[in-house]
């Protein structure tokens, strides 16, 4: 998250989180781990699985310390130890035969998943263990429900065991981190942190602990996110009920003054759905009919609009085209990301997206299509997101020739009357270079 202020003499201003997700794992496709994992093992790690673990550890073990049993259990604890701080030396010595029996048990465990070999260290080891066998230091245990018993006594009740057994584990987490690619590890924090906040369904919960963390007054640009169009899997709960539920959180009193919510803008979506976005062309400026964004931007007060391009469109896709004009003459901001993270497009690539719309590159006295030859998803995601592209929206040149190719394609585009678009070689009457652009 982003946090602004600015100087003033006299009081300090308000701090505005010019970057607020809100959102929780009802609004994350389940699949985010596809194109990472080979199909099906993606299946595997399904979103709401890690989600339904959350909100049962946040409701259950995270809230037990306030129970009476748990409580009752920490006398029993202190008891127990107590009892062994009087004990002195017999103390320490047992001590040290719990942590030798807890680091074999450790060592025969981790041997089950990474088989040692038969190196010195390991031969070392084994005559150590069984030279302690031999003279009763450590027990032969064969249950390991009573080997889990010793290795949980050993963390509740001696604290350098506990520093032993954190130590190998740490070890062990490095180990394993090196192994899958940066990519895959960024995936699973990814959903970790879904998982962490998303135990309530609500946004207005996630608010909460957002604002608890800030000073009295303080302001939120809160930015959705669709991501039904991603091809990961269905969302739990649809884009526009999320829209729904940001507009009744904007309409309580004691949250209308700091709360900033903006729309997101899918082209997909404002293809497939008529009542998205309607307006009708006087001179270059547009006027909504009745339709979603003027529901929300003019009825509802939203403060701008939020793209992710990543899940698989362009910036000045044409259908977005007359919501910027929209945008720049009415002063929204439009929020977007130039990112190569975990939330990208998930689907197939498309033939069109082998080369880039507008730019060319330079053959030996001519201009040909500029290729883009990536084929892995998270690597094509940044011909959508690469910040080049939003001069085709701020230079007019290069925004003419998105509106010329859009023509060219359908004669009747409306980006004719919208741009006051004459021919490719005629400056635009209207363009985009007063668009209030903001990178995140």
């Amino acid at each position: 998250m982003e946090q602004t202020t600015a100087p003033v003499s006299g009081n300090k201003p308000p701090i505005i989180n010019c970057h607020t997700h809100i959102f929780t794992g009802n609004h994350v496709p389940p699949f985010i781990g596809k194109t990472y994992l080979p199909w099906p093992l993606y299946y595997l790690l399904h979103l709401s699985l890690f989600v339904s673990f959350f909100r049962w550890w946040y409701k259950n073990p995270a809230a037990m310390h306030q129970k009476p049993w748990y409580k009752r259990l920490l006398i029993i604890r202190n008891t127990i130890q107590r009892f062994v701080a009087k004990t002195g030396f017999i103390k320490t010595f047992i001590s040290v035969l719990l942590i030798l029996q807890t680091a074999f048990i450790l060592f025969d465990w981790m041997a089950i998943i990474f088989p040692p070999g038969q190196s010195s260290i390991t031969s070392w080891l084994m005559k150590i263990k069984q030279w302690l066998m031999d003279h009763y230091l450590l027990l032969p245990l064969h249950s390991n429900l009573l080997k889990a018993s010793v290795v949980l006594f050993v963390m509740l009740f001696i604290p350098w065991g506990r520093k032993l057994i954190f130590t190998l584990f740490k070890k062990i987490w490095s180990f394993l981190g090196s192994m899958p690619g940066k990519q895959t590890k960024e995936m699973l924090k990814r959903y970790l942190n879904i998982g962490r906040y998303s135990f309530n369904g609500k946004q207005g919960y996630v608010l909460g602990k957002l604002e608890n963390q800030y000073p009295e007054g303080s302001g939120f640009v809160i930015l959705p996110m669709d991501m039904e169009y991603m091809e990961a899997g269905k969302v739990k709960t649809a884009y526009r009920e999320q829209m729904e539920e940001l507009a009744r959180l904007k309409q309580k009193p004691d949250q209308t003054h700091i709360l900033y919510p903006f729309v997101f803008a899918d082209p997909r979506r404002m293809k497939d759905e008529s009542d998205y976005f309607k307006y009708a062309v006087n001179n270059g400026k547009l006027s909504l009919d009745a339709c979603f964004v003027k529901t929300f931007i003019e009825e509802n007060k939203f403060s701008g609009f939020k793209i992710y391009p990543a899940l698989g469109y362009y910036a000045f896709d044409e259908t977005l085209l007359p919501l910027w004009k929209y945008a720049a003459d009415n002063g929204l901001p439009v929020l977007t990301h130039c990112i190569r993270g975990t939330i990208f497009y998930r689907g197939k690539k498309k033939d069109e997206w082998n080369y880039h719309p507008v730019f060319k590159q330079a053959m030996r006295g001519h201009y040909e299509k500029l290729l883009l030859p990536e084929m892995k998803n998270v690597d094509f995601s940044v011909n959508f997101t690469h910040p080049m592209n939003y001069l085709c929206l701020l230079d007019e040149r290069l925004l003419r020739k998105s509106v010329h190719a859009c023509i060219e394609k359908n004669s009747a585009s409306p980006l004719r009357e919208v741009f006051g678009y004459t021919d490719e070689n005629t400056p635009l009457l209207y363009n985009l270079n007063h668009l209030k652009l903001c990178f995140g």
